[in-house]
C-alpha cells in the first residue's frame, strides 16, 4: 500500500532576528519556528551569533522535541540568530542535511538557511566539485553556501557577495523570468519609478543581457535621489545612494545600462501641477533643519557612547 500523500506540501520555514542588544535570541527564534512548524516537520535548527562566534543546535524532530528548556537555556545570548524547520525537497531527511548550515572561511563565518529548490543545482554542484569543493550534505543549500563563500573571499562585503551569487542561481529569476524569443537581439527601453542603490536594476539588466538583449536603456520617472528623507519615507543614507558622487554616465555604467536618464526636478513640479511639494530627497533643499544624527539606531546607543555625547 502506498501511503504517499500527493497533496501540496510546504517547503521549509525560516525565521531570523537582529536585535539592538544581546538577549536570549535562541528563545525568540524558537517561538518563531514553533509558529512555522507546519512548514516542515523533519528537522529543525538554530544558530546564535554571539560577538562573532556561532553556537548551533540542530537535529531531526519537531521544534519542541529538539529544543527542550535545557537546550535553550544552554545557548548563549546574542544579537543575531537564525532558525529553520525542514521539509525536504532536495536531499534526504537525515541529520547532515539539517539547517542552518554553518561555514567558516577566511573572512569570518556564515550561517545559511534556504527554502525552495534550485533548478540548476546539479550543474552548479558539479562545477564546484570539479574545482575541488567537498560536499558534506545532499542539500542544494550547501551549493548556495559554497557560492556565497567564494564570492565573499573576493568581494568587500557580504551584501555584494550575496548579490553576485544571485546571478548564478536560477531560483531568483522566477519573479523576473525573461522570454528569450521576445528579448534576444532587441533594443530594450526599461521604465522604472526610481533607483535608490542600483542593486536591483543591475541584477535585472544582467538577466536581460543573459536573455540576449542587444541594448538596454533605462528611463526613471523620478529625479535621482541625492539625499535621505527625514520625514517618513525610507530612503537610504546618502553614501549608499547610486547618485552620490556619480555622473549620469557613471551611474549607467554601474548598473550596466547603455543609457540612463531621470525626470528633472522641475518637471516633477509640472507633472504635479504645483510647487507646493517636498522634493528634498531629490534636491537636498530641506524645508526644516537637518538633524545631526538621523540614524535608525540613534536612540539605542550603548551607555558609554551616550556619555561621550
Amino acid at each position: 500500500m502506498n501511503n504517499y500523500n500527493d497533496s501540496p506540501h510546504e517547503e521549509c520555514g525560516v525565521f531570523g532576528i537582529s536585535l539592538a542588544k544581546k538577549q536570549a535570541a535562541a528563545s525568540l527564534v524558537y517561538h518563531g519556528l514553533y509558529a512555522l512548524q507546519h512548514r516542515g516537520q523533519e528537522s529543525c535548527g538554530i544558530i546564535v551569533n554571539h560577538s562573532g562566534l556561532f553556537t548551533a543546535k540542530k537535529d531531526l524532530g519537531l521544534v519542541s522535541e529538539v529544543f527542550t528548556p535545557e537546550v535553550l537555556s544552554s545557548m548563549p545570548e546574542g544579537r543575531m540568530a537564525v532558525g529553520h524547520v525542514r521539509y525536504s525537497t532536495t536531499g534526504a531527511a537525515r541529520r547532515s542535511n539539517c539547517q542552518p548550515l554553518e561555514v567558516n572561511h577566511l573572512k569570518g563565518r556564515l550561517a545559511l538557511c534556504h527554502n525552495g529548490n534550485l533548478s540548476n543545482a546539479a550543474e552548479l554542484r558539479r562545477e564546484l566539485e570539479l574545482s575541488g569543493a567537498i560536499f558534506h550534505t545532499t542539500s542544494d543549500t550547501e551549493t548556495i553556501a559554497y557560492l556565497i563563500t567564494r564570492e565573499r573571499i573576493k568581494q568587500p562585503s557580504i551584501e555584494e557577495a550575496v548579490e553576485q551569487t544571485m546571478y548564478r542561481i536560477d531560483q531568483v529569476q522566477i519573479k523576473l523570468n525573461p522570454v528569450r524569443s521576445v528579448i534576444e537581439g532587441k533594443r530594450i527601453v526599461l521604465v522604472d519609478d526610481s533607483i535608490v542603490r542600483g542593486t536591483t536594476s543591475r541584477r535585472l539588466i544582467r538577466i536581460l543581457r543573459d536573455a540576449g538583449a542587444e541594448e538596454i536603456h533605462i528611463r526613471i520617472s523620478s529625479p535621482p535621489f541625492r539625499g535621505p528623507c527625514f520625514y517618513g519615507t525610507d530612503i537610504d543614507s546618502k553614501e549608499h545612494l547610486i547618485a552620490t558622487g556619480r555622473t549620469l554616465e557613471e551611474m549607467a555604467a554601474y548598473i550596466g545600462a547603455d543609457s540612463l536618464d531621470f525626470l528633472a526636478p522641475e518637471d516633477l513640479r509640472v507633472m504635479a501641477g504645483t510647487d507646493c511639494l517636498c522634493d528634498a530627497c531629490f534636491t537636498e533643499n530641506y524645508p526644516t533643519a537637518v538633524p545631526e544624527d538621523a540614524g535608525k539606531s540613534r536612540f539605542e546607543l550603548p551607555l558609554q557612547e551616550k556619555e561621550a555625547l
